[in-house]
């Protein structure tokens, strides 16, 4: 009975868990084969919302952040997704840019330092923002996107970024 009871409890757990797969293949569809050379490599992760949840509540908790524990309620799902060694860089952000212009996607902010870009977009429905897009270039071939699910309104994603100003 406690095999049984067992079995019960930990099949809905794999299956809460299961997306939590690191593979070595894009998680996200703007890529393109011609913005990629043959020695590129992906690093892919999807995080379930129970661990991002758990994650950020027990950070928050440690740095009693407010603003943080208020956004981390909202967060549905976290993709990211690494690029190196992509020899066309501006392939790659050109296939991210067609992504943000075919999602109907809002730059809120683009950061060019030290030869890195930071670009922050969000896609609003109504008056929550519901897919926050960051993607991170360098010049020397490695990107980074992660893409944030959730219901977020501006002022919780204005008042989480004041508090690490």
């Amino acid at each position: 009975m406690k095999k049984f009871n067992l079995l019960l409890l930990g099949l809905p757990l794999l299956f809460l868990l299961q997306s939590c797969l690191i593979r070595q293949g894009p998680n996200m569809g703007f890529l393109t084969s011609s913005s990629l050379d043959a020695d590129a490599e992906i690093v892919s992760l999807n995080v379930p919302q129970l661990m991002v949840k758990s994650f950020i509540a027990k950070e928050a908790k440690a740095s009693n952040d407010k603003a943080l524990n208020a956004l981390s309620k909202n967060i549905k799902g976290v993709k990211v997704m690494i690029l190196n060694q992509a020899n066309n860089s501006a392939g790659v952000r050109q296939d991210f840019r067609n992504f943000l212009k075919k999602e109907k996607m809002e730059e809120y902010a683009s950061i060019i330092s030290g030869g890195d870009r930071v670009s922050i977009n969000g896609l609003i429905e109504k008056d929550r923002v519901t897919k926050l897009m960051l993607g991170i270039s360098s010049n020397g071939g490695e990107h980074i996107f992660v893409e944030i699910k959730g219901k977020f309104t501006m002022k919780e994603i204005a008042d989480a970024i004041e508090v690490y100003e």
